[in-house]
This record gives C-alpha cells, structure tokens and sequence, in this order.
C-alpha cells in the first residue's frame, strides 16, 4: 500500500511524501527479506529453490525503490534549487 501511496505522491509532484512511503516500503521489504532468510533454512530443497528465486525478485524491487527515492532527493532539491533562485 506505500508504494501505491508514493506512486500518488509522486503524481501530485510531493517528493517528500514519496519517500516517505518508499522507506515504508523498503522496511516491509527487509522484513520480507528476514522472513525468506528463516524459511530458506528449511530443509526441503524446493523451499530452498523457491525462497532463492523470489529473493532474486525482491532484491530487484528494493533496488528500484532505492532508486527512485534517490531520483526523489535530487528532483526535491532541484525544485528546492530553483525556488530559492526566484
């Protein structure tokens, strides 16, 4: 539901916002991360097969989520930049 938030946040042009709900996101994602770490301790080899694949997956995804919230920091500060210019 963050990300959905942050996507909103991101259409009304409040970068703050979106980062904030992008850090949500990213705390539920290392949640999700610990979890799959547990589970993975299993010894059935296709919970081992698929926690490894998902993890694959969810490291992604928090590697797009970092992303945009640099990509938020550095619209905010232009946009903050060009403010104090005027």
């Amino acid at each position: 539901i963050n990300v959905l938030l942050a996507i909103q946040s991101l259409d009304f042009g409040d970068f703050g916002l979106a980062i904030c709900h992008l850090k949500n996101s990213l705390f539920e994602i290392n949640k999700s991360i610990k979890i799959l770490h547990e589970l993975s301790q299993e010894e059935t080899q296709i919970i081992k097969d698929f926690t490894k694949e998902l993890m694959i997956r969810i490291f992604d995804l928090r590697e797009l989520w970092i992303r945009v919230i640099n990509d938020c920091r550095h619209e905010s500060k232009r946009k903050r930049d060009n403010t104090d210019s005027e």
